[in-house]
């Protein structure tokens, strides 16, 4: 997981720096989420927080969760990953899988109330 360091530590000072708004909605994950700059500028939602960080696989995402979304106590989570876990080939589909089960647990149990949804497969 070190390969993701980096730019989990500048996700975690970017933090520091601004903890973002009151009841946030997570976007989390790969290069998909992190290279989309206005993204809540495109969704009309100014409590959209953009967590991605580049090359994830659904494996970092489950490791870095706490790290990165739990702090910001998020009223939702919308994961998109998975791509890198295949193409790298390093993962199957079954364990890709497992690591997908993992990261939904972990977006319930800061908060109770707290939702997370995959986001589907496709352009913007």
């Amino acid at each position: 997981m070190d390969w993701y360091e980096d730019e989990v530590r500048m996700l975690e000072r970017e933090r520091e720096a601004d903890p973002g708004p009151a009841d946030p909605v997570a976007f989390y994950g790969s290069s998909s989420i992190r290279l989309w700059d206005d993204i809540a500028a495109d969704l009309g939602d100014p409590r959209i927080v953009n967590l991605g960080f580049g090359g994830s696989t659904l494996a970092a995402c489950a490791h870095y969760f706490g790290r990165v979304v739990v702090p910001y106590r998020p009223r939702s989570v919308v994961v998109y990953a998975g791509d890198n876990d295949l193409g790298d080939g390093r993962s199957t589909p079954r364990s890709s899988t497992s690591s997908a089960s993992s990261t939904p647990a972990s977006a319930r149990s800061p908060s109770p109330s707290s939702r997370s949804s995959p986001a589907p497969r496709g352009g913007r």
